[in-house]
């Protein structure tokens, strides 16, 4: 987030020390770059009240990760590509921030929150877990720290509706203004046209809008192992591609498969009575969806996933919702599975020599055998009625 304690359009460079170690943590020695982002005020709030807007302005979420990075003195970021904007508002100059933390040598872990921009528990949720891990001497965080490189877009979508700002109809968009176009329609390959004049909307085209550009260009140049894409909505439930195409992306979705039940058993028991109450599965397929960002991503061969951390319950105004999704079950639920993902392509490396400041690999370690194959590839957990 940008350095000074007000938002303003155009934020502060911010210079990070030399390459060095401590307590597991990756600094890096780039120098982190101005960004334009959009200043108090320049959102349109959402009609709707508590059900539509978050507890963090939306002009005010990037510098919030911001904050993150100059406080622990723990990441980058850098811009990887540009808002939509239209006739109900936007700014083509924004930028659309990605967060990059840990060892950039590390296997690589991509998520991002605020695709749908009205659907704010997950921003809320990964801002905590990312938190912890630039903050915590707990031995998973530590981990993480020195064997993946986490990449963080946390505000996709800079508009508060479940569509963008290129505006295509004067049908209301659920959180009040005009429809645009639902990103998570928009990708490549599975897309197709659909939902003129609905919130479903797809685009004129596949990858049309430059927010999914922006994701696009991200898988790209760095190549995650692991996409994962954050909803609320319809849930909580998880959607997981893994291309059979893909040998290293069919792995690594069965490590996740094995890890993640034995992880969860570590961060304990789970609150009775609070919203996810059972622990959540996770089950793979090969299929795509209707133009999701979870299915670029696999098309590149990444394991992509969709995740929807949170049912219909949406309410700003209930403080037990808030702490739920910072330390409550929820928070545990993706907890575990961001370090489940982490830990299944995690790469382990000798210690950051302080005196030339270069990395020294090793092999990537493989932590379970393959036992996925075309014959589970149908399996979900999920309700297919247009999830997010």
């Amino acid at each position: 987030m940008v350095s000074a304690v007000f938002f303003v359009s155009i934020s502060k460079a911010v210079e990070s020390p030399a390459v060095i170690q401590t307590s597991g943590s990756v600094r890096s020695s780039t120098v982190r770059p101005l960004l334009n982002l959009p200043s108090p005020g320049e959102i349109p709030p959402n009609s709707g009240g508590s059900r539509w807007n978050p507890w963090i302005d939306k002009e005010d979420s990037v510098q919030a990760y911001q904050d993150i990075v100059t406080t622990y003195d723990f990441g980058d970021w850098e811009s990887i590509g540009k808002s939509s904007s239209g006739s109900y508002g936007g700014d083509p100059n924004w930028d659309i921030v990605m967060f990059k933390f840990g060892n950039p040598n590390g296997g690589i872990v991509m998520i991002d929150t605020d695709l749908h921009g009205n659907e704010y528990y997950g921003y809320q949720c990964l801002k905590s877990v990312i938190t912890w891990l630039a903050s915590s001497s707990d031995a998973d965080a530590v981990r993480i720290r020195q064997n993946n490189y986490v990449l963080v877009v946390p505000v996709a979508n800079y508009r508060q509706g479940r569509t963008n700002w290129n505006i295509h109809s004067t049908n209301d968009d659920p959180a009040g203004g005009d429809l645009g176009v639902n990103l998570n329609r928009n990708f490549s390959p599975s897309w197709s046209a659909m939902g003129s004049g609905t919130d479903s909307y797809s685009g004129v085209s596949a990858d049309s809008e430059r927010e999914s550009q922006a994701l696009i260009n991200a898988w790209n140049t760095y190549h995650p192992r692991v996409y994962l894409n954050i909803h609320q909505g319809v849930g909580p439930s998880v959607m997981v591609t893994a291309r059979s195409t893909f040998p290293q992306a069919v792995e690594d979705v069965n490590a996740i498969d094995t890890l993640l039940p034995q992880i969860q058993s570590t961060l304990g028991s789970l609150t009775s009575g609070q919203e996810n109450s059972a622990w959540w599965g996770f089950n793979a397929g090969s299929s795509y969806g209707q133009g999701y960002s979870k299915d670029g991503a696999a098309s590149r061969g990444s394991v992509g996933v969709l995740l929807e951390l949170w049912g219909n319950e949406w309410n700003s105004d209930n403080a037990a919702y808030k702490t739920n999704l910072e330390s409550g079950n929820t928070f545990k639920q993706l907890k575990a599975m961001f370090i489940s993902m982490c830990r299944a392509v995690e790469s382990t490396t000798q210690s950051l020599s302080t005196m030339t400041g270069q990395w020294h690999h090793q092999d990537s370690v493989l932590m379970t055998p393959m036992h996925f194959s075309d014959a589970n590839l149908q399996l979900k957990f999920v309700k297919e009625t247009d999830p997010s």
